[in-house]
């Protein structure tokens, strides 16, 4: 827990806006920020604005609305001004970035569309998922990460009502220190496990899903 709250991942993007002075740049950020409720923004115009963006807590760390800060900075080329902008996540939503950054740069990503639209970027259509899989393949894995998770949980299930059946028949307390570490392993590594494989099949059914509607297009009535 401690290496990612003191070397938390960081995600690095970059647009380069033509025609347009630093000055102008950063005040449509600034705009940006305030529309989508960014909180402790700050600054020093017309080179760098930093703010805490998402607005709700998540679970998962990863979504394009998980608590994050994103550090912009504004560098004059020809032609126009080049915006870089990192990101990383807040102190409280480190954890599921640090385990699966592939998600977490591309929830990020997402939250910076409607940034690019407003300089005249089009969205990027992503044919694959952050670690360049199909999103048919990426679909399939997370179907099978649900299935392994649903399947472990019902293993954690078995070895507590074994347990349970064993103090039954026998009588055996199953208390004390050593009874209590054992159970408390055989039941907490399954549980943990089956609801980390249910959480992360889950979350790639989600993206393969709406990967896979984006590049579809709109639906026709």
């Amino acid at each position: 827990m401690g290496k990612f709250l003191l070397d938390p991942v960081k995600f690095r993007y970059e647009r380069t806006v033509p025609n347009r002075t630093a000055e102008t740049t950063y005040d449509l950020i600034h705009q940006w920020l305030v529309r989508e409720a960014a909180k402790k923004i700050e600054g020093a115009r017309p080179s760098r604005i930093k703010a805490k963006h998402g607005r709700r807590k998540v679970y998962r760390g990863w979504e394009p609305d998980a608590p994050k800060w994103l550090d912009f900075a504004l560098h004059p080329v020809e032609g126009g001004i080049h915006v870089e902008v990192w990101a990383y996540p807040t102190r409280a939503a480190q954890a599921g970035p640090y385990q699966n950054p592939g998600a977490a740069k591309a929830g990020y990503a997402e939250a910076l569309e409607s940034l690019w639209k407003l300089f005249g970027y089009a969205a990027a259509l992503p044919e694959s998922d952050p670690e360049g899989r199909s999103w048919e393949e990426s679909e399939a894995l997370g179907r099978r990460d649900v299935r392994r998770g649903a399947l472990v949980l019902l293993v954690g299930a078995l070895v507590a009502g074994g347990g349970i059946g064993f103090n039954i028949v026998t009588g055996a307390p199953l208390v004390g220190p050593e009874w209590s570490r054992v159970v408390g392993l055989l039941v907490a590594v399954p549980l943990f496990a089956g609801v980390a494989l249910l959480i992360t099949g889950r979350s790639k059914i989600r993206m393969a899903r709406k990967g896979k509607e984006r590049l579809a297009g709109p639906r026709r009535p």
